[in-house]
């Protein structure tokens, strides 16, 4: 794995575990697309502003939001993780509203 590819797997998790909008434009541009398919239908946010608000309704709907990477491939200009998730439901997302449950996924 090239340092380039580490370090946008480093930002990664500084991104979801800080919320940063700053780290958010270490990595997208205004024409970068994140697809989340989780969900009744899939999310698509276009350019970094919106990556960054989606990352920041997350961490604000489960406050103590934690990203771990258990795996991480490179190559060529792809990069796939394996990872867990964790937080605790404090706040409404996409129009659920909190339960105060901790929840865990992993993908």
């Amino acid at each position: 794995m090239t340092a380039e590819t580490q370090r946008i797997i480093d930002l990664q998790l500084e991104l979801w575990n800080t919320g940063s909008p700053e780290i958010a434009k270490q990595l997208y541009g205004e024409h970068a697309e994140r697809t989340d398919p989780n969900g009744r239908d899939p999310i698509r946010h276009r350019g970094v502003h919106q990556i960054a608000n989606f990352v920041a309704e997350v961490r604000t709907a489960f406050p103590d939001f934690k990203l771990q990477l258990k795996e991480s491939v490179g190559e060529g200009d792809h990069i796939a993780f394996h990872w867990t998730i964790t937080g605790t439901h404090k706040g409404e997302f996409q129009g659920i509203p909190a339960s105060g449950q901790r929840s865990k996924s992993a993908g």
